[in-house]
């Protein structure tokens, strides 16, 4: 999928070109799920009349939100007082995520679906996070259908797929469900021992084979619930590719990536509701047309009905957990990041404080069981397992847990330096990332320029080694060179350590050690003891400069393709800021050029002054500006520019600076329609192809020099000029 980070800070711009930047620009770029978000169809009301339709209600990635179970159970009521059939499914990960859940290791989230009134559900990659036997016993309690490819001791654990026949609506729904073979990663593998995921092929085959069963059972319409993603790490498996290559597919209800989403990239119908069932997604079927009608999301926000009675469960969860971890143990000072996944692709002063905690148990706290010096132990954790912010002020076990729910012990790894460039490189490949290091004890540069080179699949991973090193660079570790050959132990979590996520460097290691102390009990041991009960802004007010990331800027823009042949002069015209997107998110490199837009661009290039006077247009000044300086002659401003056109005014430019043929010149071009070149273009044409500035649009060479230029082509022949002596 493309790209999906945003500028969170971009020039306002006037006009398609700027160079009133004279250097690099200085760009914050950060990931977003905007493009969906924005895109999302919300209501707050129940319609007033829903008879005659079935609607589907579903929720995703709830990780515990019980206190919402009760509105959920009241906006059911409320669709079936407004005549609808209702029916209520679940696209995975509702047994882990947060203490209310996790303190019963799942029991407590099947019993509130089960008074809210589930119908279907899927398994996410979190409901195996205490393992299969106490997931199998949870599951016996279940008053809803669990549909999923999941295997267990070779045979399959449930159904894929099941008809629902509403009789009293005249209509048979095929629901199927499929769970992310990611899932190999990324529940702990010590804890899934006989559980497998079907892959790629197996698991497009397990659905295709479902469809059809569904459909030859009499189901009027498909609906995959499933726990796939959108994400560019959920490729090959994600819900679009599922859309794409099985069919007879009608609706895709996902999870996994809580993504904000009533449709795909693509306008595949793919819906998502984000996570902690802050939205319901809502399915409105026409029962005489047997058609889907209309989708979208119901917010929750200003949704104040509750069922008393699921409240009352919810009510008794929540104080059970708050006697157990509510006593608050120390106070901070500043906001602690970790929500929002942007654990997942930045460092985060939440993630430095969890890292020097791990690093303090265990090189610091006393125990001398590492085997190698001090100056060569490191601490490492992943993003994807901190799960909340702490808010500035009082901190509780509960807040902690929140942050820390999955009951990860302590544990050290040895491995080589190579061994450890090996799990970076690996677990950076792409933005956001469950695997993304939060680190102590080293500092690191990821250069996201630059693409990852796939190499061989990892065993029982979906995940692939890299090839060669190409993204991350190991500055120091402990403020010392960094050596390949050395061994270094790691301090990470036992779900790092059995190669989980992308880390399967580090179930490979040569020797390793389980302290059996749960990660969360460390945290809270290190801000009691180490840092006196008190978090400050002096030592976490900020990340501390641990991950350094050489941006991406054309990853700000949708409708740029980071393999296209025009990439690298995309990146290079906008780290120098010479041309900029013509939006926030858009670069338009396929759009032609007028003639304006050249005159704009060398003018700026020039540093002079293009600014309109009030009642002018944007680009009388540049035009002018182009005449007076013999850059052109100013005609035809707003029309299309020709590639030999924007050529001439460059070429011009290029004398201006004392480049270009001086005296007699004899130059033959042998490209196939250089007789095509206008006589004024003619010196220009020759001078650009000498220098291979301009090097044709084909292996032939053809100039195509009245063919109109685009942005991408601009942005070419920049990028070629400015390696011109």
């Amino acid at each position: 999928m493309k790209n999906r980070r945003v500028l969170s800070l971009i020039l306002a711009l006037v006009m398609v070109f700027s160079l009133s930047i004279s250097a690099s620009a200085a760009v914050t770029v950060e990931w977003s799920k905007e493009r969906y978000e924005e895109a999302a169809t919300k209501i707050d009301k129940v319609p007033a009349d829903l008879s005659g339709k079935t609607v589907i209600l579903h929720t995703n990635d709830v990780h515990g939100a019980v206190a919402q179970y009760a509105k959920l159970a009241a906006l059911k009521a409320d669709f079936e007082a407004a005549g609808a059939t209702v029916m209520l499914v679940d696209a995975g990960d509702y047994s882990s995520g947060d203490p209310n859940v996790s303190f019963s290791q799942g029991k407590s989230a099947i019993e509130l679906m089960n008074a809210v009134g589930y119908d279907y559900a899927t398994l996410g990659n979190h409901e195996f996070d205490y393992g299969w036997a106490t997931l199998d016993a949870n599951l016996k309690n279940a008053k809803f259908t669990v549909l999923s490819d999941v295997q267990y001791q070779g045979k399959d654990a449930f159904a894929v797929g099941e008809v629902k026949d509403l009789a009293a609506a005249g209509l048979k729904l095929g629901f199927f469900g499929l769970t992310t073979p990611e899932t190999a990663t990324k529940a702990h593998p010590g804890k899934t021992a006989g559980v497998a995921w079907p892959e790629k092929a197996d698991m497009m085959k397990a659905a295709q084979t479902a469809v059809d069963k569904l459909k030859a059972d009499g189901a009027d319409l498909v609906i995959g619930i499933v726990h796939l993603g959108i994400e560019e790490e959920n490729v090959p498996n994600s819900s679009r590719d599922l859309y794409k290559e099985v069919t007879g597919i009608d609706f895709i209800i996902d999870g996994h990536s809580h993504c904000v989403m009533t449709s795909g990239e693509d306008k595949e119908p793919i819906q998502s509701t984000g996570t902690k069932l802050v939205n319901v997604g809502v399915i409105v079927i026409d029962n005489a047309t047997k058609k889907i009608e209309s989708n979208c999301l119901f917010d929750l926000a200003n949704y104040t009905k509750e069922v008393e009675s699921v409240k009352t469960i919810s009510d008794r969860v929540i104080k059970e957990v708050d006697d157990e971890f509510g006593a608050v143990f120390a106070v901070t000072a500043v906001d602690l990041d970790g929500a929002n996944k942007i654990a997942r692709y930045h460092e985060t002063n939440l993630g430095d404080l969890i890292a020097d905690a791990l690093l303090w148990f265990v090189k610091d706290g006393g125990m001398d069981a590492i085997t190698v010096p001090a100056n060569r132990v490191i601490a490492l954790t992943n993003g994807g397992g901190i799960r909340e912010d702490i808010k500035t002020g009082d901190v509780t076990k509960k807040a902690v847990n929140t942050v820390l729910p999955f009951g990860n012990t302590v544990k050290v790894v040895y491995v080589t330096g190579a061994e450890l460039l090996e799990a970076l490189e690996a677990s950076t490949r792409s933005f956001p990332m469950g695997g993304f290091p939060q680190v102590a004890g080293i500092k690191f540069t990821i250069d996201d320029t630059k693409a990852y080179n796939e190499g061989a699949q990892y065993p029982g991973s979906t995940y692939y080694a890299p090839k060669t090193i190409e993204r991350v660079t190991i500055d120091n570790i402990n403020g010392r060179d960094f050596d390949p050959k050395a061994t270094y132990a790691v301090i990470t979590n036992d779900f790092l350590a059995d190669g989980g996520d992308t880390y399967y460097a580090f179930a490979a290691a040569s020797a390793k050690f389980d302290t059996s102390i749960p990660m969360d009990e460390v945290v809270m041991e290190y801000i009691k003891t180490e840092l006196k009960g008190t978090i400050t802004a002096e030592k976490y007010g900020k990340p501390q400069g641990r991950i350094t990331i050489k941006e991406d800027p054309i990853k700000a823009y949708s409708d740029v393709e980071v393999t296209a042949w025009y990439a690298p002069a995309l990146r290079y015209v906008v780290e120098a800021g010479s041309m900029t997107g013509t939006a926030a998110d858009k670069f338009a490199p396929k759009a032609t050029i007028t003639r304006a837009e050249v005159m704009k661009l060398i003018a700026n290039m020039a540093g002079a002054d293009t600014k309109p006077a009030a009642g002018e247009q944007w680009y009388e000044k540049a035009v002018a500006w182009a005449v007076e300086n013999k850059i052109s002659d100013g005609k035809d401003a707003t029309a299309v520019s020709t590639r030999e056109d924007f050529a001439t005014m460059l070429y011009n430019y290029m004398k201006m600076q004392g480049k270009g043929f001086t005296g007699n010149w004899m130059f033959l071009l042998d490209n196939p329609d250089a007789a095509d070149i206008s006589e004024e273009a003619d010196e220009a044409m020759h001078w650009m192809v000498m220098n291979k500035i301009i090097k044709g649009v084909d292996s032939a060479g053809t100039l195509a020099p009245k063919a109109s230029a685009t942005r991408a082509e601009m942005a070419q022949i920049l990028l070629n000029m400015s390696t011109v002596k």
